[in-house]
């Protein structure tokens, strides 16, 4: 992939770039040869954690794709829990999936949205809250996943403290009242 910031028949790519400019994100495109797709890589800090994200444009198709991958890996050994505890998230999500994949090695645990604007447009507002999914879900599940990945305690065990902690932080802010802003 070349590094390019002619955006020409590309309006994926250039809706990525207003959406990096936008953040003062610096990051550059990298775009195939035949123009057909763009990729950027970044890495997001999360909790003081390196996430590493990757916007991929797939321009003949007309969809973006929102990758981030965690800090750390899932040993095989793991899988089965973090299995379970992610099938439990992705039902709470309302954008994009977690997955991590059993292929009897380590992996990180990967979000991923994508959106088909085949016959429309993409915004960069639509590219931020695609990525603001990205981070939001490895916010408020990071500690859990690492707890999974990380340690021997049974998910089942990590998911109902999870569960504790937020209804006590729930119960914690309705008891505040409302905040000001």
């Amino acid at each position: 992939m070349a590094k390019s910031e002619n955006f020409d028949g590309m309006p994926l790519t250039k809706a990525v770039k207003e959406w990096l400019v936008s953040e003062d994100w610096e990051d550059e495109i990298a775009i195939d040869d035949e123009r057909a797709s763009s990729r950027v890589e970044s890495k997001v800090g999360i909790k003081d954690q390196p996430h590493r994200l990757f916007l991929e444009a797939d321009e003949t198709s007309q969809r973006l794709a929102v990758y981030m991958y965690s800090p750390m890996t899932v040993p095989p050994a793991r899988m089965a829990d973090m299995a379970r505890i992610l099938n439990r998230i992705n039902c709470r999500l309302k954008l994009g999936r977690l997955a991590c994949y059993d292929d009897e090695d380590s992996n990180p645990v990967q979000f991923q949205a994508n959106i088909d604007v085949e016959g429309g447009s993409l915004s960069p507002n639509q590219i931020g809250t695609m990525v603001g999914a990205a981070i939001g879900t490895f916010n408020q599940f990071g500690q859990l996943l690492a707890a999974v990945a990380l340690t021997k305690q049974p998910g089942d065990k990590l998911w109902a403290e999870f569960l504790e902690e937020e209804a006590a932080s729930a119960k914690a802010e309705e008891e505040a009242g409302p905040s000001e802003l």
